[in-house]
């Protein structure tokens, strides 16, 4: 089954922690979810989940990077990886790139 989820590009901004709350709560309902995509328009970010066989205790953290450059961006990618927080999607807000990362096993 696929669940869909639809936020306001303004939500992230207002409350970016809470918005990943709210994510990472769509992974551990009663029904196991893991995430499946993400899709940016001009005002939304679409996240997609869909069931999965094992319940997820991940957590979803939204973050802005803190540079734009390639080589920076590369970098920051890495050390958050090398801190526990994988990459799962980019966007586009406010002419600043973010990204959605999974924190856990």
């Amino acid at each position: 089954m696929l669940k869909t989820v639809q936020i306001s590009m303004e939500d992230i901004l207002f409350d970016a922690e809470g918005v990943s709350q709210m994510l990472t709560d769509c992974l551990r309902r009663h029904r196991k979810q893991c995430l499946l995509g993400v899709c940016q328009t001009d005002d939304t970010l679409i996240v997609t989940f869909e069931e999965s066989s094992i319940r997820n205790e991940n957590e979803l953290v939204l973050a802005p990077f803190r540079s734009q450059g390639t080589d920076a961006v590369t970098a920051e990618i890495a050390d958050r990886y090398e801190n526990g927080f994988t990459l799962r999607a980019s966007f586009v807000l406010e002419d600043k790139l973010w990204g959605l990362f999974e924190y856990g096993e």
